[in-house]
């Protein structure tokens, strides 16, 4: 089996870009005017021939498409949040497009202070919208079984709550037994949907 990523790191610093414009453009109003008005997180245009990796016209049946290990469903800043689900429903979207039928998926990242039990239902909540929007992707969430952070999954290329922070985050280090719960809150939540797996 070949794997491949589907979109490239000029995506990744694209995102990055809208990001930071719309958190500036939030710098200069006081709490109670963020209170106050209703901001939308800011819409992604289309992937671009530029951003992706995977060629509709040579793609293998037995290729397993890489969802970018940047994106953080569960992140606490909601921009980013909506920004990483944006970009999973693009991805899968377009690797469905493209005629993939397998795709593996970083699970969830705890954080300190975050409570693992929402930042889980947040994962979950996300990736079903996803689902729906790819009817006939089988997805594999990669998620240790170690009892490891989650994090540490992909410790090569931080995901983009950390990228925009500019250093690393505490983590929260989970048991063997909590990693069965992680799992078994997603898959529930998705309805036991035969699409979801664990990865390997």
């Amino acid at each position: 089996m070949l794997t491949a990523p589907i979109t490239t790191p000029a995506y990744f610093s694209r995102i990055k870009d809208v990001v930071k414009a719309h958190h500036e453009s939030l710098k200069d109003q006081t709490p109670v005017q963020k209170m106050q008005a209703f901001i939308p997180a800011p819409v992604l245009s289309h992937l671009t021939p530029q951003d992706v990796f995977l060629d509709p016209f040579n793609v293998s049946q037995s290729l397993i498409a890489l969802t970018s290990p940047w994106i953080d469903l569960c992140s606490t800043d909601p921009v980013i949040a909506d920004v990483s689900a944006q970009v999973l429903r693009m991805e899968l979207t377009y690797a469905s497009f493209c005629g993939v039928s397998t795709v593996l998926l970083r699970g969830p990242t705890f954080r300190g202070g975050v409570s693992p039990t929402r930042a889980t239902a947040q994962f979950a909540s996300a990736l079903l919208h996803a689902m729906k929007a790819a009817n006939y992707l089988h997805i594999y969430l990669w998620i240790p079984m170690t009892g490891l952070s989650l994090a540490s999954v992909s410790n090569k290329q931080v995901d983009l709550n950390v990228s925009l922070s500019n250093g690393a985050e505490n983590t929260v280090e989970l048991s063997q037994y909590d990693s069965w719960d992680v799992w078994n809150t997603i898959r529930t939540v998705c309805k036991y949907s035969s699409r979801l797996g664990l990865g390997k």
